[in-house]
């Protein structure tokens, strides 16, 4: 409804921190809306409320688990599962759920792995994840530099490797008009 609207709203425009209460509402009503559980999660990530990641990721999980018993093959629900083990404290669960990730089909699912890869430190799976992710299609350019340059989460550790180059000239080429 309205509140998760607002939140979606907040999330649009880069203010994250603004999104957290419309999203707890939005929660409160309807607790078991995955889109708003992870949209909270996600946001109190992003605002840095790192209590509050913890506790929604842990409420968000047996939800999501759920869904994919019934849906084992919703590649964007087993990324985002995969993202709650690790806002929730499970860092080595959140890693072994990465691993079965690595042959997805969507594009998007594999970009979203690959960053997955990077906030959990191992670069070179990450690059080869961000790779397969180009490979299959995911086309958003201002998403595939920030990640390739980004120090912390993303792969610019790896920059001047031959893997690094070849694909930052593969986003290059896709950036030409």
């Amino acid at each position: 409804g309205s509140h998760s609207a607002l939140g979606f709203f907040y999330d649009g425009t880069g203010q994250p921190a603004k999104a957290i209460a419309p999203y707890e509402e939005a929660v409160r009503l309807k607790p078991d809306h995955l889109t708003n559980l992870f949209n909270l999660v996600n946001d109190c990530d992003a605002a840095g409320e790192r209590e509050k990641c913890a506790h929604w990721a842990r409420v968000a999980l047996p939800h999501i688990e759920r869904h994919l018993k019934l849906h084992p093959d919703d590649e964007g629900m087993r990324v985002n599962h995969a993202l709650l083990l690790l806002w929730s404290g499970r860092t080595e669960d959140a890693y072994a759920a990465a691993m079965k990730l690595t042959n997805l089909k969507d594009g998007s699912s594999l970009y979203n792995t690959a960053c997955l890869f990077g906030r959990l430190g191992d670069k070179a799976e990450a690059l080869r994840t961000f790779r397969k992710a180009i490979e299959a299609g995911f086309r958003n350019i201002r998403h595939l530099k920030e990640f390739l340059t980004d120090e912390k989460d993303g792969v610019l550790a790896l920059q001047g490797t031959p893997e690094w180059e070849e694909v930052r000239e593969m986003v290059e080429k896709m950036s030409e008009p």
